[in-house]
């Protein structure tokens, strides 16, 4: 421990540069890491709550599961992440309705692109929602002299009762 110590007094404080560079390479081997009590921590994949307060998940290794460290933005959907940097992806697709969602910087979905048409809320891009209508959205101010706009199953605007 005598030593160890010596070996840490190179070194202010935890991912510092070392007080002496002519050291440093040796000092790679020979410092403990600096790492959260949860690196190397043995898990079970079916139950990773452990890893998971920590802030780490459960990965598969060749030497089992261990506890290793996620980082959001990397490009790589890690257990914790529901996505990670995926281009925009439709609604129609997965929950219906038009338009598209993202991964957000906290590599979760983001579902405020989407519209739910059918709902009878507007949503999203929708014009329309069943009797609902965006403000802006009646044939006079669309130009024209009167008549009915009607929305649309998709949830965009028809002009088609309107007068010219």
């Amino acid at each position: 421990m005598k030593h160890d110590r010596k070996i840490r007094g190179f070194f202010p404080s935890c991912g510092a540069a070392p007080k002496s560079l002519f050291l440093f390479p040796f000092l790679l081997f020979l410092l403990p890491g600096c790492e959260s009590p949860a690196v190397d921590r043995t898990c079970n994949p079916q139950d990773a709550w452990s890893c998971r307060q920590t802030g780490f998940f459960c990965g598969e290794t060749p030497f089992g599961g261990r506890c290793v460290p996620w980082s959001c933005g990397d490009g790589v959907q890690d257990a914790p992440e529901e996505c990670d940097g995926v281009d925009a992806v439709s609604c129609a697709s997965y929950i219906g309705g038009t338009g598209s969602f993202a991964c957000d910087a906290s590599c979760r979905w983001d579902f405020s692109g989407c519209s739910r048409c059918g709902n009878r809320v507007l949503n999203g891009l929708e014009d329309c929602d069943g009797d609902r209508f965006a403000d802006g959205f009646s044939c006079e101010a669309l130009g024209y002299s009167g008549g009915q706009v009607e929305c649309l199953p998709t949830c965009r605007v028809s002009t088609l009762h309107c007068l010219p």
